[in-house]
């Protein structure tokens, strides 16, 4: 879709509520804010993709002027094209609070807002990298912990910073693409060792394509949960000692 603002979601006002589950959203441009969503009341985004959306100003993937809640998803490779850190993935002046989430290759930034009190960013067990003109953040998030940049400190020097060490955007299972972690990464086994949860504190027992969480001791940082897979045996017709292989990743 095409609009002047919100190009995929318009929501009106603090009276409209949008809930947007295991879908995508993607190839959507705006004449102005949120080429894939623009909202001023309430939305809320689960085990869903928003990639590929542009705004010519600002919010390539949403544009918020009042309550988003985002678990277990993926915003990728949208772009703002006014100023750097007009927030390619997101451009806030409100309230938006993201858990377990991957958040990489937003062009003008993942996030953009201005710090005060009524405007916050919640940060829980998520991935934001690679950000292209703009940074990261643009704008000091409030580090729920658990959470992992690239490259530089720009969300905030709490916050560890590594190659998160994502794969392509693409079907790796479920409704919806999303990047895997590749072996090694350092999201592996590094979400909240209570467990990772959606906002109201409830346990996520699966990841944004549906694998159970976790895999491993802990659940991972980012919407992908790092699959375990268990040795298969072959039995040869020799009657010799059975080998063990491990798929390769």
């Amino acid at each position: 879709g095409v609009g002047r603002g919100g190009g995929g979601i318009y929501v009106a006002d603090s009276n409209s509520a949008v809930e947007i589950t295991n879908s995508t959203l993607s190839g959507n441009q705006s004449a102005g804010d949120g080429g894939g969503i623009f909202n001023g009341g309430i939305v809320t985004i689960t085990a869903s993709t928003l990639y590929n959306n542009l705004a010519t100003v600002s919010g390539g993937g949403i544009s918020n002027g009042w309550t988003v809640t985002i678990t277990n998803s993926t915003l990728s490779g949208n772009s703002a094209s006014g100023s750097a850190g007009s927030g390619g993935g997101i451009a806030t002046g409100g309230t938006v609070t993201i858990n377990s989430s991957t958040l990489t290759g937003n062009s003008g930034g993942n996030i953009s807002f201005s710090n005060t009190v009524s405007h916050t960013v919640t940060v829980r067990n998520t991935i934001i990298a690679n950000g292209l003109s703009g940074g990261n953040c643009f704008g000091l998030i409030t580090d729920g912990g658990n959470n992992l940049q690239s490259a530089d400190t720009s969300c905030g020097a709490s916050i560890p910073v590594a190659d998160p060490l994502l794969g392509s955007l693409q079907n790796n299972g479920g409704p919806t693409l999303t990047h895997a972690l590749l072996r090694g990464s350092p999201a592996i086994d590094a979400g909240n060792p209570t467990g990772c949860t959606d906002a109201q504190g409830n346990p996520l027992t699966t990841d944004q394509r549906g694998v159970a969480r976790p895999q491993g001791g802990r659940c991972d940082i980012g919407a992908y949960e790092y699959d375990l897979i268990a040795p298969t045996l072959n039995f040869p017709s020799n009657g010799n000692t059975p080998s063990t292989t491990r798929p390769l990743f």
